[in-house]
């Protein structure tokens, strides 16, 4: 939108009360017989209805000279200063439909004025931005020939893109293309304009980033440096970047940039992820089963490291989520080594070393610099994704020699969930280890510990030192019911 025109438009109501106040306030003679039908009324509205028609043509004169608010004839005048000219009817229109063999594995914009062409067929381009969505395989968008007249286009006859998109394979159009019988609108006109705008710019960071991705490479981030003014880094986030399309790369930066300006090219460094983790299923499942679970964790992860630019951040909450995100997972734990959130390596000196140091945040994110992208390469770094079946519950019931009330039993409930949850099977559980997750100076109030293993297992009950019981394979330990006198029993 243009900006706010450089003086103030009044209306019918507020010009008639300014006229009749300055009138009431003149020096001299003042006319302060302003009610209804009186003779000064009756010429401050006459004068004022006037002006206010002035105002408002005024404000149209002003909205013709921008493109986004003139209309009709003058909008015609405006894209005139950029050698253009509105579409009569005449020309062929219609659906062509771009293609790729596999979903898409994200968004693939399809820009407003993309050609598609084809042998004995007129150039035609897209008269809209559309999208390929994420997860779809084809996209139907508008399109019109460059070209006024000629024959009707039979169907399959517009089948090449003469500036390929990246991530489509085909093009084509199912039905024919007619000729149009109404020119072209405004909005039309407009965007078109914009179009032109936007082609004829160089040296700006857009102009820069679109020309290097009609090499091919999807993955292109232009940084301004504040600190050294005139100076520009290219990064091209592909992991297939060899040296020869390298060089085309800086060949074409250096075609658009600006005079005086530096640009530098240059591949990002990549990050490898390893990704290590336990799940737990809801039961026993199958090894077929199991092996879709896996499977299905393995897309949907590559999926996303693969949407992930230069500079991008790996959000432990998102890729945790891709791991639970299957229908059988129950629980996430963390891996037979101990190892929780995901691990990142870069190679130096032909080995890969890891950079958790450096580069792990303390809520798991991993911190990803300007010149780097993550990458799952599951060739480095294979994915150590461990399904077991439920864990075996063993409740442990604690009895009391005193009373509790219900905060300190609040608090006994949460001390005792994060001391039992640092017991890893299998092991020998004894009366000592269990005195020793008690809250501070409680030892003594404790007279037995009861420990019942589901699913059916004998309960087994501790009371002095010596007693002890076995935590088998998959068994973990959770906190049942506290037993006190004078008081209900109670579960967390």
């Amino acid at each position: 939108m243009p900006p706010e025109t450089p003086f103030d438009s009044k209306d019918f109501a507020t010009l008639t009360s300014d006229l009749l106040q300055s009138l009431a306030t003149a020096t001299g003679a003042p006319l302060t017989d302003d009610n209804e039908g009186s003779v000064v009324r009756t010429l401050a509205e006459a004068f004022a209805r006037e002006l206010a028609v002035c105002y408002q043509q005024l404000r149209k004169v002003y909205q013709h000279g921008f493109l986004d608010t003139a209309e009709g004839v003058a909008l015609d005048h405006v894209v005139a200063l950029l050698g253009m000219n509105r579409q009569r009817a005449g020309h062929l229109e219609g659906l062509v439909t771009f293609r790729r063999p596999q979903p898409a594995p994200a968004d693939i914009p399809v820009p407003s004025g993309t050609l598609v062409s084809g042998r004995g067929a007129p150039v035609c381009a897209t008269v809209e931005d559309s999208l390929l969505a994420r997860g779809e395989q084809e996209v139907s968008v508008r399109v019109r020939s460059l070209e006024p007249g000629g024959q009707a286009v039979r169907p399959g006859a517009l089948n090449l893109m003469p500036r390929p998109i990246w991530g489509v394979d085909t093009v084509v159009n199912h039905a024919d293309l007619l000729l149009r019988q109404s020119e072209e609108s405004d909005d039309e006109l407009r965007e078109r304009a914009r179009r032109l705008l936007l082609e004829t710019v160089v040296g700006t960071p857009a102009a820069i980033a679109q020309a290097v991705r009609t090499l091919g490479i999807a993955q292109v981030q232009v940084h301004e440096d504040p600190r050294r003014p005139g100076t520009i880094e290219v990064v091209l986030g592909d992991h297939d970047i060899d040296d020869a399309l390298l060089e085309q790369a800086k060949t074409v930066v250096e075609n658009v940039r600006t005079a005086g300006i530096q640009v530098s090219v240059q591949r990002s460094q990549q990050v490898v992820i390893e990704i290590a983790a336990m799940l737990v299923l809801h039961e026993d499942f199958p090894e077929q089963r199991r092996e879709a679970v896996l499977a299905q964790i393995k897309r949907s992860l590559q999926s996303y490291f693969d949407s992930l630019g230069s500079g991008a951040r790996v959000r432990w909450s998102k890729v945790s989520s891709l791991l639970t995100a299957p229908d059988e997972v129950n629980e996430l734990r963390s891996s037979a080594d101990g190892s929780v959130y995901p691990r990142p390596f870069v190679k130096q000196d032909g080995k890969w070393q890891d950079v958790s140091a450096s580069h792990t945040l303390r809520n798991g994110d991993i911190d990803i610099g300007t010149h780097e992208r993550a990458a799952l390469d599951l060739g480095v770094k294979p994915l150590r994704v461990v399904l077991e079946p439920p864990l075996l519950e063993v409740w442990v019931e604690v009895s009391l020699g005193s009373p509790l009330n219900p905060r300190e039993e609040q608090v006994w409930l949460a001390w005792l969930k994060a001391q039992f949850d640092t017991f890893k099977a299998p092991r020998t559980v004894t009366w000592d280890d269990l005195v020793a997750t008690l809250p501070p100076g409680s030892t003594g109030v404790v007279t037995a510990f009861t420990l019942k293993h589901q699913p059916g297992g004998e309960p087994k009950s501790l009371h002095v030192e010596g007693d002890s019981d076995q935590l088998g394979q998959r068994e973990r330990l959770l906190v049942g019911q506290i037993d006190y006198p004078g008081g209900p029993s109670r579960s967390p």
